[in-house]
C-alpha cells in the first residue's frame, strides 16, 4: 500500500491507496471543522471515486506510521460505539441492508462484503443503492470498525426487465414506481442545503445524520418493493416489516423539527412522498397476502 498527503491552505487530505491509485482509506483534517474519515456512515462513504496518480506532485508520500497515527487518533473516539454495535449485532446475526458497503438499519454500523460474491447471488452484476441484501455477519474488520458479511442473497435490480402484466394492479403500480420514482438519484443538493440551514439543531443530535438515515429509509422501502415484484414475499423478515410499518418521522422522530420546512427542499419532499406512497401500497398488499 501507498500513503499520501495532500495539503492546501486549511486542509490536509490523507490517503491509503494501492499501486493502481485506488483509495482504501481516507481522511480529511480541516481547520475549525470536524475531521472526516472514510469508515463511518455519516460521511456518505467518503472515498475518492477515481484513481489517484501516484506521481502527482501535489501528493506527498508519507510513512505508513504517519497515516496510522492520524487514523488511530480519530478512530479512538469510535471505539465505545463500536463495542456497543458488536454486542448488539453478534456473529451469525442475519441482516437486510443495502449495497456492498452496506448500511445496517437502525444502527450507525456498516458492513463490508465481497463484490463478486454479492454479484453472483444478485439478479444482475450492477449493484447499486436501493437493493436489499440478506446476509450473515461472519467477522469483524477492527481497522475500520465494520462488520464482515457473507452468505449474501441480493434482492432487487431486475424489476425493470420483468413482465408484470399478469400481476395484481397494486404490484404493477409498485413495479412502475420502482423503475421511476424510487430510482431517482439521492437529493444531495437539497440535503446539503438542509444540513446548512439546520446546522445548529442537527449538531445537537449526537451520532445522528439526516442524509444517511433518509437514504436508509428509502432503501428499505425500495428493496421491499423488489421482494414483492419478484414474488419473494416469503423472504421478507419480521424485522423488515417492523421497519416498513413506520413512516420516516416515526422511525426518526429526532428530525421532527424539519418536517414543517420540507417545502423548502422539493427534491427531498418528492422522494419522501414517493416512498410513503410505495410504503402504503406495500402494507396494503402484504396485509392481504
Amino acid at each position: 500500500m501507498n500513503y499520501l498527503l495532500q495539503q492546501s491552505d486549511k486542509q490536509q487530505w490523507y490517503f491509503e491507496v494501492d499501486d493502481q491509485g485506488i483509495a482504501y482509506r481516507q481522511m480529511l483534517l480541516e481547520e475549525g471543522k470536524e475531521s472526516k474519515i472514510s469508515n463511518v456512515k455519516k460521511h456518505e462513504f467518503f472515498l475518492a471515486e477515481h484513481e489517484l496518480h501516484l506521481d502527482d506532485p501535489e501528493l506527498e508520500k508519507i510513512p505508513k506510521e504517519t497515516f496510522e497515527a492520524v487514523w488511530d487518533e480519530i478512530i479512538t473516539k469510535q471505539q465505545p460505539r463500536w463495542l456497543e454495535n458488536k454486542k448488539a449485532l453478534p456473529l451469525g446475526e442475519v441482516l437486510y441492508p443495502q449495497g456492498v458497503i452496506v448500511s445496517i438499519p437502525d444502527t450507525d454500523a456498516l458492513g463490508l462484503a465481497n463484490y463478486n460474491e454479492f454479484a453472483a447471488h444478485s439478479q444482475q452484476r450492477n449493484l447499486h443503492k436501493g437493493l436489499l441484501v440478506e446476509a450473515q455477519i461472519t467477522g469483524y474488520d477492527e481497522v475500520n470498525c465494520w462488520f464482515l458479511l457473507g452468505q449474501p442473497q441480493v434482492w432487487g435490480g431486475a424489476v425493470g426487465d420483468m413482465d408484470v402484466s399478469d400481476k395484481p394492479e397494486i404490484v404493477q403500480e409498485l413495479a412502475q414506481m420502482y423503475k421511476t420514482q424510487l430510482s431517482r438519484s439521492f437529493p444531495y443538493w437539497d440535503s446539503m442545503r438542509l444540513n446548512e440551514d439546520h446546522a445548529e439543531a442537527l449538531a445537537q443530535l449526537d451520532g445522528e445524520y439526516f442524509s444517511a438515515d433518509f437514504s436508509e429509509y428509502c432503501a428499505v422501502i425500495a428493496g421491499t418493493v423488489s421482494y414483492v415484484v419478484n414474488d419473494h414475499t416469503a423472504g421478507i423478515s419480521g424485522r423488515q416489516l417492523k421497519l416498513l410499518n413506520k413512516s420516516f418521522f416515526e422511525r426518526f422522530p429526532q428530525y421532527s423539527f424539519i418536517e414543517q420546512s420540507l417545502n423548502t427542499y422539493p427534491s427531498i419532499l418528492m422522494d419522501l412522498e414517493n416512498h410513503e406512497r410505495a410504503r402504503g401500497l406495500l402494507l396494503s398488499f402484504l396485509q392481504n397476502h
